[in-house]
């Protein structure tokens, strides 16, 4: 099979390049994205700014789309949020007009999101039936998905998913998740602010964190690479089939967690005040 990766350099790309036999991949910096990954078929494209390259898109049967500005690290400033909506909203967009000037399209795009597109829910219970939500993250999930399932009216076969928090022992939000109990002060807010990335482990304890383990991305099989005669617009939760409460999450993560509570909002230390829009908690649950 002969895949197009886009945001490839990435944890989750990186991995989902493993079990693809003809890669092509789009990059900023192919050169870069050439050595680190070893794969001779790629191109340039900035998605901001126009069209995927035609010529990287020739001959591809699926194409998934996992490219955006990284959400954790840094201050939430207004650049900075306009690159995390720019880079998914717009390069989406451009992708899907690179493959609408190809006349042998792709079959299948699976083009991601995120479970920050459910908002703060608390201790609701969601599934991918469920309405978005408020706030910066969902307003952008909300806009990435609908950019990609404009593919759709090209015949294309469309699966968003929305990713939860990838944990991996070699990137992804563990070690992060991990700083807080190493320097002594993991464990429960005062409030809940709701869940992040730095600070899993808030609120009264209870806070849902959807996670997924890099070991498996059960979204990358057959069952979104499924032939035309399905449906073409799909959405995929793709997390572990239990939401994870804080400290469950702490035990799991092998940092036994203390029983001193955290201040309120403590991710606003690295991220500024605007921080408050990239935090969420809530409870999605699977194959309702």
């Amino acid at each position: 099979m002969k895949a197009l990766v886009t945001g490839a350099t990435g944890l989750v790309g990186r991995h989902l390049l493993r079990s693809i036999e003809n890669p092509v991949v789009l990059s900023r910096r192919p050169s870069e994205a050439r050595r680190l990954l070893r794969v001779i078929e790629t191109y340039l494209w900035e998605p901001e700014t126009g069209p995927a390259p035609s010529e990287a898109l020739r001959g591809v049967e699926v194409v998934f789309n996992l490219a955006g500005e990284p959400v954790s690290g840094g201050r939430w400033t207004a650049e900075k949020k306009r690159r995390i909506r720019d880079s998914r909203v717009a390069g989406t967009r451009n992708l899907v007009a690179g493959l609408a000037s190809l006349k042998s399209r792709p079959r299948v795009l699976v083009s991601a999101s995120a479970v920050g597109y459910y908002g703060d829910r608390g201790d609701e219970e969601l599934d991918e039936r469920s309405a978005a939500g408020h706030g910066f993250l969902a307003e952008v999930c909300a806009e990435w998905e609908r950019e990609a399932m404009a593919a759709s009216q090209l015949g294309i076969r469309v699966v968003c998913v929305r990713i939860g928090i990838v944990l991996a022992p070699n990137g992804g939000a563990l070690a992060r998740m991990l700083t807080p109990f190493r320097m002594g002060v993991g464990g429960p807010a005062r409030q809940r602010p709701a869940v992040d990335a730095v600070y899993p482990h808030h609120g009264r304890g209870r806070d849902h964190a959807a996670c997924e383990s890099k070991r498996r991305y059960p979204w990358a099989d057959e069952r979104s690479r499924a032939t035309p005669g399905h449906q073409r617009r799909f959405y995929v939760g793709a997390c572990s089939c239990r939401p994870s409460a804080g400290l469950v999450a702490g035990a799991a993560s092998g940092a036994a967690p203390r029983l001193r509570r955290v201040e309120r909002h403590p991710d606003r230390l690295a991220a500024g005040h605007s921080a408050s829009g990239r935090s969420h908690t809530c409870r999605l649950l699977l194959g309702s």
